[in-house]
């Protein structure tokens, strides 16, 4: 089998089975450790190598990477970490890099529509799911996951689904009924698990589609349409959640009440805290307390937890910034968010080289580096194998500049307009 092709097809499996996962998981009460087999795959990849660094235009983002891993190793020594916690640390946090290098690296533009095409279908299984849970389980709020084993995963998810069928639909690549139902459902879904996020990035999906996009007929309908469907699952959420739920997403008071009572430690904020409780010398402010040394594992037994036994219950390994920070410090956070920055600038760089009917994955793939930057203080999205399929989302722009690189000399002229 080609090599490449083979490289491909893995991608594809981790893409599906960590959906199959979180279904089993939530639904079929299947153990969570069907998913280490995602780790033995992630290491497949990347021990196969032959990625298109260069092409894919990924060179100063795996330069971020190097050094986010450099000062991880820092933190460890100057901390005298275990070995063990540190290589676990990586596998929560960094080791799903490898499906963005894979997929910037393997894919191509089909690719991207029989991904997606696979997406929207499982929204109706996710849909379904949450339907389901709610009616007959009784299940809402944090107990209502649809298709994911959490929110996490559940929020992401929806905000990539609305952002590439929104641009799929003003270039008339999708029906209309295909983009109400996205929007629809991902927003009923929101109302039914009282997920805020969905809300708070599906009205940003929409304000920076509007924001960089032209003024015609067409977006007009698009807006009248969102606002419409957005009324209605707003009513939705003050139906099954009562009013204070609704007041936290129109009351900026109530909003910033809700982020400060997140579990224990406030969403925004946080750091002051964690300095004061854990932080004891100086070099801890930069770098942490070494990566891997505040994970859990109740399932490892050579991976020491005794940190996150004592302090677990402060819910901070529920937030990526929490934890990273805890870990890293200030300066794993400075690198973590230029690892996006370093995405986002790739992207528009190499937007000005693209086809005209491929530019839209550019924007695409900003607005999922912005939601993922969003999901730092939110939740743990950015955590474990919830990163795999924004991760892969990340990859769209660099999928398109790979593309156009090996393919300069032989672009259809149909996509040149």
């Amino acid at each position: 089998m080609n090599q490449v092709l083979l490289s491909k097809k893995l991608v594809y499996f981790l893409v599906f089975y960590v959906l199959f996962c979180g279904f089993a998981i939530k639904n079929l009460n299947a153990s969570k450790s069907i998913l280490f087999v995602i780790d033995v795959v992630y290491i497949v990849l990347f021990l196969r190598g032959n990625f298109r660094i260069k092409a894919a235009g990924l060179r100063f983002p795996l330069f971020i990477l190097c050094l986010i891993l450099i000062n991880a190793l820092i933190g460890i020594l100057l901390n005298d970490g275990i070995i063990g916690n540190f290589l676990w640390g990586i596998r929560n946090q960094y080791l799903s890099c490898v499906l963005l290098l894979a997929s910037a690296s393997f894919l191509c533009i089909n690719d991207i529509k029989k991904i997606f095409k696979f997406f929207f279908y499982f929204q109706f299984l996710n849909l379904g799911c949450a339907i389901y849970q709610y009616t007959i389980l009784g299940y809402w709020g944090d107990d209502n996951n649809g298709a994911f084993v959490n929110g996490g995963g559940q929020d992401i998810f929806c905000g990539i689904l609305v952002t590439y069928y929104l641009y799929r639909y003003v270039r008339h690549e999708c029906k209309l009924w295909q983009f109400i139902f996205i929007l629809l459902s991902s927003l009923l879904i929101a109302a039914i698990e009282e997920e805020k996020f969905i809300f708070i990035e599906t009205a940003f999906i929409f304000f920076y589609f509007f924001l960089t996009g032209k003024i015609g007929l067409r977006n007009v309908f698009i807006a009248l349409v969102f606002f419409v469907i957005m009324f209605f699952s707003l009513g939705t959420l003050a139906d099954i959640g009562g009013e204070n739920s609704l007041e936290i997403l129109t009351d900026k008071e109530a909003f910033m009440e809700y982020q400060e009572n997140a579990y224990e430690l406030p969403r925004i904020g946080s750091s002051e805290i964690l300095e004061q409780m854990f932080f004891k010398e100086e070099n801890q402010y930069y770098w942490g307390l070494g990566l891997g040394m505040c994970e859990e594992s109740s399932t490892l037994d050579f991976i020491n937890d005794d940190f996150y036994r004592r302090y677990g219950w402060l819910n901070y390994s529920w937030f990526t910034f929490h934890i990273n920070f805890l870990q890293t410090g200030w300066v794993g956070i400075v690198l973590f968010l230029s690892f996006f920055v370093s995405i986002l600038w790739s992207n528009i760089k190499n937007k000005k080289r693209a086809p005209q009917k491929l530019k839209y994955l550019y924007d695409v793939s900003n607005i999922i580096v912005i939601l993922c930057v969003m999901t730092i203080w939110y939740n743990a999205t950015l955590r474990s194998y919830n990163t795999l399929i924004p991760f892969f989302a990340l990859s769209l722009g660099m999928i398109v500049s790979r593309w156009v690189k090996e393919n300069s000399k032989n672009v259809p002229s149909s996509l040149q307009r």
